[in-house]
């Protein structure tokens, strides 16, 4: 992830360039005053719903069967953003707007990654609500949590190291995280969190 001061004309707003693999994504200082010290808070609206629901966990409380899958599943994080297409590839890979047609969208390559590292995302269990958690979006944008998909929202904190960036396509400021043991917190905004 690379992260550079830029001013956004013509309204000379001062924000950061985010570069990651192919995808970029400026966003406002105003939003994200924490990257200077390389951290996040990311928002995701639920609409009307009242829970919002996001695996969260402590790796040293795993028991061995879950920690074996939480290993696995890094080492396939790891894998798929070791080389720049395959990341570039992976984190667009469900993504479905008429503005990534051109991506290789719809492709669930991440998925196929997944099964083969011995993965299995298909069945109830933590593997599936690892999974789960990681296709999950967040805007770096608290306008997008806010207004467009809330009024119900929540607002979690994690370093910038740990997100995936999308491309900056619809103006939504969309990030994946990586590993949701290292968020460190979570507020809710007219819901609760489970």
């Amino acid at each position: 992830m690379a992260a550079y001061h830029h001013v956004r004309k013509p309204y000379n707003t001062p924000g950061f360039v985010l570069i990651q693999h192919g995808s970029y994504q400026w966003i406002s200082s105003a939003d994200q005053p924490l990257i200077e010290v390389g951290e996040v808070v990311l928002y995701r609206g639920i609409g009307q719903a009242r829970i919002f629901r996001q695996l969260r966990f402590r790796p040293d409380e795993l028991s061995s069967a879950n920690r074996e899958v939480w290993v696995k599943y890094l080492a396939l994080q790891t894998n798929m953003m070791s080389d720049s297409t395959l990341s570039f590839n992976t984190i667009h890979d469900r993504i479905r707007r008429c503005e990534t047609g051109g991506l290789r969208d719809g492709t669930w390559l991440a998925d196929e990654l997944a099964e083969a590292a011995g993965l299995d995302i298909d069945a109830p269990g933590f593997a599936k609500e690892l999974w789960q958690s990681a296709q999950q979006s967040y805007s770096l944008d608290p306008n997008m949590g806010e207004r467009k998909f809330g009024p119900h929202y929540v607002a979690v904190r994690t370093a910038l190291s740990n997100i995936r960036i999308i491309t900056f396509f619809a103006g939504e400021s969309e990030v994946k995280i990586v590993d949701p043991s290292r968020i460190q917190s979570v507020v809710p905004f007219g819901c609760d969190v489970h």
